[in-house]
């Protein structure tokens, strides 16, 4: 993912009390893919991506983006 949406992400982790900074793969390559870390440096975009998709599939979303619960 780009850092846009890196960044995006951990953002709303923060938000949910979790923790989650947005990190370049490459450091020398900033506008390239971006992960996202938890507090001891393990990769968790997997994990944060599915922590904030919708899990009613009855329901698709179009476009892009993430839906915050609660919102």
């Amino acid at each position: 993912m780009d850092a846009f949406r890196a960044r995006q992400l951990a953002r709303l982790l923060n938000l949910c009390g979790r923790p989650g900074t947005a990190v370049a793969v490459d450091d020398g390559d900033p506008a390239g893919e971006w992960l996202v870390h938890d507090d001891e440096g393990r990769d968790i975009t997997g994990e944060a991506l599915a922590a904030v998709r919708p899990s009613d599939r009855r329901y698709p979303v179009q476009g892009r983006g993430f839906l915050v619960p609660g919102s």
